[in-house]
């Protein structure tokens, strides 16, 4: 998608800690990076965006995208500008808790939620049922259901890190994807959105394009509790007609391809606005109505890249 809102105008530049990453099937160049939580990465990156004239930068983990906000200074120094999202912003939406009290400050519903450890203390909780899960959890991982409010006690009893595992209250409703656009001075220009129709592993494998008033109304509003840039993936269903939220995923998520297919491009906007051209309005609608499926396809990697190793 980056090379064709690039249309032979500069290169996609993949890294990777992953010598095997499918990305490097596809991308102009790519580079085996340290691991994000090396010593050196930091330095890496600032030296690979330096020596390869990056001006634009951005990752597809919340860690990583974390991580680079402390050297967004050294980024824009060389000309690079950096997608990504306030740390406060990021730590609250990687912890299920501190997303619940943002979800108060931006107006919006949120699970009823509790960890195990305040299960475990005598917080009265409802009858059930409830899903229980890792506070930091991503991607259905680690997630199980409890029926009823004492097989969360018994949960919470075997439990050897009640601290970072909740339970919350299960809803029933329709899944929505919303995809919430900030330009790169962090100003709201607008929300793609999705119904999913069928999921795997909390990704979506087939979704239709929607346009629903009410998640329209909610997108500015996350846009300002947020102040990110780029793309915010929320993760969100309709109850009777009122949306709750679910996750909040402070980067590029997997699901926008969904709203790409719709008629959306916002690698075409980030590619506008770093440059500093004009945008079409079109890059900012999603047609409704659209169904799109997840395929997988198989490419050949012609040369595996080395493993990185330290210097020295």
């Amino acid at each position: 998608m980056f090379q064709e809102a690039l249309d032979g105008r500069g290169e996609v530049i993949a890294t990777d800690a992953d010598p095997l990453s499918a990305a490097f099937c596809v991308a102009d160049r790519s580079f085996v990076a340290p691991p994000i939580d090396h010593p050196t990465y930091l330095d890496w990156v600032v030296r690979l965006c330096r020596n390869n004239t990056v001006g634009l930068a951005f990752s597809l983990l919340e860690a990583d995208t974390r991580r680079l906000e402390s050297i967004r200074g050294s980024l824009e120094r060389l000309g690079c500008l950096l997608v990504g999202a306030p740390p406060e912003v990021i730590d609250r939406t990687e912890d299920k808790v501190r997303t619940r009290d943002l979800a108060h400050d931006i107006g919006v519903n949120y699970p009823s939620t509790w960890t195990l450890r305040e299960v475990l203390n005598g917080a009265a909780i409802p009858a059930g049922p409830f899903i229980v899960k890792p506070r930091g959890g991503r991607g259905s991982r680690g997630l199980a259901m409890a029926a009823h409010r004492d097989d969360v006690a018994a949960l919470a009893q075997k439990s050897s890190d009640a601290e970072n595992w909740i339970a919350q209250v299960q809803i029933v409703g329709e899944e929505f994807g919303l995809d919430v656009v900030n330009d790169l001075h962090s100003r709201y220009r607008g929300s793609y959105q999705r119904r999913k129709l069928r999921l795997q592993s909390g990704e979506a494998q087939i979704a239709v394009s929607a346009c629903e008033k009410v998640l329209s109304e909610l997108a500015p509003r996350i846009a300002e509790r947020t102040s990110h840039q780029g793309c915010l993936n929320v993760d969100l269903m309709l109850v009777d007609g009122s949306p709750t939220l679910l996750e909040i995923n402070a980067r590029f998520g997997g699901d926008y391809a969904f709203s790409h297919a719709a008629g959306a491009n916002l690698p075409a906007l980030l590619v506008a606005w770093a440059t500093g051209e004009p945008i079409q309005d079109a890059w900012l609608l999603s047609r409704p109505g659209i169904t799109s499926l997840r395929t997988s396809t198989v490419h050949p990697l012609a040369v595996p890249p080395a493993p990185w190793e330290p210097e020295g």
